[in-house]
């Protein structure tokens, strides 16, 4: 009889075991809220890739003197959204201009030209405009120093400000030919042959 009333005195609030079972409980209790929080944590949501255009290539023709690109190549916007593409000469070898005539086609349903600006390269720009109907943007360039302007590096014409209107795929192309974008090699008026990168657009 004095045994079951010591082991019963044991777990009472002033036994010795007791606050020793409250702290295993506590303890208990603490790991298995742990572990719940652990399982619950939702997984890193992924980053949506970046939208990406496919560039295009560059057509290349024998015997070239220079490489007259859009840059970049490829190039992707929101409807209302702006974005710039220049167009840059680099020639193989240092030669000199007596001028150019630039003519671009774009895709006017999908996006427009808000703006041509050109920096200080040439002595004049005689002709900068653009046919919203037809798609086209013309320059004409000239150079009033003798001996032509001379150029051994990479120079950028122009820059145009395009702004998206519609969702689908276009191009911003180099239109050459009798019509076309010419340059014209200082001293013999010689029709350079060039190499010509366009600028795909997708509008999203």
């Amino acid at each position: 009889m004095a045994s079951k009333k010591k082991q019963k005195a044991l777990i009472t609030p002033q036994g010795p075991n007791y606050f020793m079972l409250l702290l295993i409980g506590v303890v208990l209790l603490q790991s298995f809220l742990l572990i719940s929080n652990a399982s619950k944590k939702e997984s890193p949501k992924e980053e949506k890739p970046l939208k990406t255009t496919s560039a295009l290539p560059l057509e290349e023709k024998n015997n070239s003197q220079v490489k007259l690109a859009l840059s970049p190549s490829g190039i992707s916007l929101r409807k209302g959204e702006a974005a710039s593409v220049d167009l840059v000469l680099t020639p193989k070898k240092p030669l000199r201009l007596d001028g150019a005539d630039i003519v671009l086609s774009y895709d006017p349903d999908l996006f427009l030209v808000s703006e041509i600006s050109t920096p200080r390269l040439f002595s004049l720009v005689t002709q900068k405009r653009t046919d919203e109907k037809s798609g086209r943007v013309y320059l004409t360039f000239l150079e009033e120093k003798e001996g032509g302007l001379l150029l051994s590096k990479e120079a950028k014409l122009l820059s145009l400000r395009i702004k998206g209107k519609a969702t689908g795929e276009g191009e911003i192309s180099i239109i050459n030919g009798d019509k076309g974008t010419t340059l014209i090699g200082s001293g013999n008026s010689q029709k350079l042959t060039f190499d010509k990168g366009n600028t795909k657009v997708v509008v999203y």
